[in-house]
């Protein structure tokens, strides 16, 4: 537990984190396994060092909107959290990437959660995650754990899609064709983490798909280092990601007035139009 101790106070004189989760499909009774935090801290993850464990495969089912059909059966495997250099009273905190495994047994699990738990609900701790809807639904649902303070980085790419829709050619004016339908959508579609890093510069680690179907990979202690890098991509870049983003807002938010305000004058127009 004193690795949980340095992430907290990390957490705590950062006030800022990266956070996402991974699962494994729950079958039947969980064994008992213990819980460990690691840390990459300042340095990449070596996917070809170490020891390698050959029958690892990334879990199907892991941080996924397609499989929340599927969440009754999910149970929480790991947390990652990227949080970023902190000057605190007793020193300096470097930049870190913490891999918290949570345990199988339920009360080992609860024990581990409950520790970070106050730092998941302190709404003046920021954390950055993409589509953290499944993860906010599963840390309320198994240990009543209440998120606050969550910066999504979806829900920004929406509406920087929305705004780049707004004022693209003939997308500003109303039309209910299926082709603007269609256009509209693509701009403000759901994008997935790693469409998204590549489309603003950052390199994304993933796993190549011939590795991907079992769920053991996040239950081995350690991790294997394929494992390590594949966590430690779903957060690496999610902060300076949620800058860019951000940085939008305002030209995003100046197109979307100025369609409200046509909509308006053409709403209003119609409106005469239907009364006449």
């Amino acid at each position: 537990m004193q690795q949980l101790d340095d992430v907290l106070l990390h957490m705590t004189a950062a006030g800022l984190a990266a956070l996402d989760a991974e699962y494994f499909v729950q079958q039947g009774d969980s064994s008992s396994s213990s819980s460990g935090c690691s840390s990459a801290a300042g340095s990449s993850v070596d996917e070809d060092g170490g020891h390698q464990t050959s029958s690892w495969q990334l879990p199907a089912v892991h941080n996924c909107s397609q499989q929340r059909m599927q969440g009754s059966n999910l149970q929480l495997a790991l947390l990652q959290l990227m949080v970023p250099a902190a000057e605190a009273a007793d020193g300096a905190w470097p930049a870190a990437i913490y891999l918290v495994q949570v345990p199988q047994q339920r009360a080992a699990a609860q024990q581990v959660v409950a520790k970070l738990q106050p730092l998941l609900e302190d709404v003046g701790i920021v954390k950055v995650v993409h589509d953290g809807r499944q993860d906010a639904e599963i840390l309320h649902r198994d240990f009543g754990v209440t998120v606050k303070g969550s910066l999504d980085t979806q829900l920004l790419a929406g509406l920087a899609g929305l705004g780049a829709a707004s004022s693209s050619g003939d997308n500003t004016q109303p039309d209910t064709t299926t082709a603007a339908n269609s256009s509209w959508s693509d701009c403000i579609r759901r994008m997935r983490l790693n469409e998204l890093s590549l489309l603003y510069g950052y390199a994304y680690t993933d796993v190549p798909s011939h590795k991907r179907g079992g769920t053991a990979g996040w239950l081995q202690r350690p991790l294997p280092p394929r494992a390590v890098a594949y966590a430690a991509g779903d957060v690496r870049y999610l902060l300076p990601l949620a800058h860019d983003l951000l940085q939008q807002l305002p030209a995003v938010l100046t197109k979307l007035s100025e369609l409200q305000l046509q909509l308006a004058q053409q709403g209003t127009a119609a409106a005469a139009a239907a009364d006449g």
